[in-house]
């Protein structure tokens, strides 16, 4: 009987430890994290286990792009929650500029959402480390206004 008891307590103790090193719920700041990384190291399809359907599609579209050959450290900031919906907010380090994730909750699970506009505007692409540049076709260090033809004039 004393036997059973320590193998039941045991099994016990084993599927706690089980159950929240592999598949507790993480939360939102943990998941972006691992998303930033993922991406920041183009390990994209590791990335996309923690994206929404829409992100996934842009982080298709990134793999084929140049990217940054630096790899960025990030300092992470606050996590706000609010009902399925989450944002977290950080730094890449060295910098001033506060970025932010955005992530829902989908199925228990929180997810990173970000959309292709959100990626693609000056903030997403600050974010995914530059990776949108060569996808997009967006040079970000561009500093000139575009030249600008003169109308044509008629002459007599």
């Amino acid at each position: 009987m004393k036997n059973t008891i320590k193998l039941l307590g045991g099994a016990l103790v084993a599927a706690v430890i089980l159950f929240t090193s592999c598949g507790g719920a993480e939360t939102p700041k943990g998941v972006a994290e691992k998303f930033m990384t993922a991406i920041e190291d183009k390990k994209y399809d590791e990335a996309a286990q923690y994206a929404t359907d829409d992100t996934k599609a842009v982080i298709e579209l990134i793999k084929g792009g140049k990217g940054n050959e630096t790899k960025r450290e990030f300092v992470w900031g606050e996590e706000k929650v609010d009902g399925d919906k989450a944002t977290v907010k950080y730094k890449v380090k060295g910098s001033d500029k506060d970025e932010e994730v955005s992530l829902i909750k989908k199925d228990d699970k929180w997810l990173v959402s970000m959309t292709k506009s959100q990626m693609t505007g000056k903030t997403g692409l600050e974010g995914l480390g530059g990776a949108m540049d060569g996808a997009m076709g967006t040079d970000t260090t561009a500093t000139e206004a575009p030249a600008t033809e003169a109308p044509a004039t008629e002459t007599k």
